[in-house]
């Protein structure tokens, strides 16, 4: 089987990252580093493919990456949360106070916890 595209790896170098693209499947990691990063931020990451844009976790630094981006916590508009360690959950709060009716995806142990 013969693959259409290719895959590249960029960095990103402007001032504002678009979250819509031509229709094919992007990742940004916005961070590749632990939970208590003093330099780097968490792993966190952007799946984006068309008009559609999927944050998968929300660290604690995840709103500074974000910034530094040129966006904010209200172009979330669907969200993965993987496990509830706090470079993964710890923005959620600023989310939910932001923009209130942002989808949430996790399994139901994460759920619970988000909950209570």
């Amino acid at each position: 089987m013969e693959l259409e595209h290719e895959m590249q790896i960029a960095k990103f170098n402007n001032h504002k990252l678009s979250l819509k693209n031509n229709d094919y499947l992007s990742l940004f990691f916005m961070g590749c580093s632990t939970a208590f990063t003093k330099k780097w931020y968490q792993n966190n990451i952007i799946i984006i493919k068309g008009e559609t844009s999927i944050f998968v976790d929300f660290g604690s630094k995840a709103p500074i990456a974000l910034y530094e981006l040129g966006l904010d916590v209200s172009n979330i508009s669907n969200l993965i949360i993987t496990h509830s360690h706090a470079d993964h959950v710890g923005g959620v709060e600023e989310i939910s106070l932001i923009n209130k009716f942002c989808p949430c995806f996790s399994v139901d142990s994460v759920a619970s916890f988000l909950c209570s």
